[in-house]
């Protein structure tokens, strides 16, 4: 399948409120729109992409409007112990990568992937951008605080809480059934 373009991937992940990386059956994926590693990266980098692991721990790709509306009903969790480090560490650096982390503060791969996962699903942390590059389509991440992300980003969210709900589910509903978007929305581990 030949590669879509920027602005066409962003008109998808727009339409649809989120795209996945990988083949699911409930959601569209980044291969189903012809999307791949740079394009979305690209994305990720102009700070028109959230990176989450929002559905289901899976990479997901949150636009920014849907974003922006989540992150009223996730980012309120209390972090614990390994969490706060990680996220104050990045806040410190203005991001950095996995080894820089795991090295800083002295923790283990498990320990690490079971913060970060947490932190992700909770849009708390995201890929600022691309790392050390490992192959033409892969390479490492730069991760990076919610706040970093949202740096430069000029958005006001004018709705109510009942209308951001709304939105919400209107976005996500073409997909999803309201019991799924409650699930995403309200759990928190």
């Amino acid at each position: 399948m030949e590669c879509i373009s920027f602005e066409r991937l962003k008109m998808y992940i727009e339409d649809d409120g989120m795209i996945l990386l990988n083949r699911n059956m409930d959601y569209p994926n980044l291969e189903d729109y012809g999307g791949d590693w740079n394009t979305i990266m690209k994305l990720i980098e102009d700070r028109e992409v959230f990176f989450s692991k929002f559905y289901k721990k899976r990479t997901t790709y949150l636009s920014k409007e849907l974003y922006f509306c989540l992150k009223q009903f996730k980012q309120d969790m209390v972090l614990n112990s390994v969490e706060q480090a990680i996220f104050d560490l990045l806040m410190e650096t203005d991001g950095a990568d996995t080894e820089f982390i795991k090295n800083s503060l002295l923790i283990d791969k498990k320990v690490f992937d079971q913060a970060m996962s947490t932190l992700l699903k909770n849009l708390k942390v995201t890929v600022l951008g691309k790392g050390k590059q490992l192959t033409d389509s892969w390479s490492t991440f730069v991760w990076g605080t919610f706040l970093q992300w949202e740096e430069g980003i000029n958005w006001s969210n004018q709705l109510s809480e009942k209308e951001t709900r709304e939105f919400i589910y209107d976005k996500l509903g073409r997909f999803l059934t309201k019991r799924q978007i409650d699930n995403l929305i309200h759990s928190i581990a």
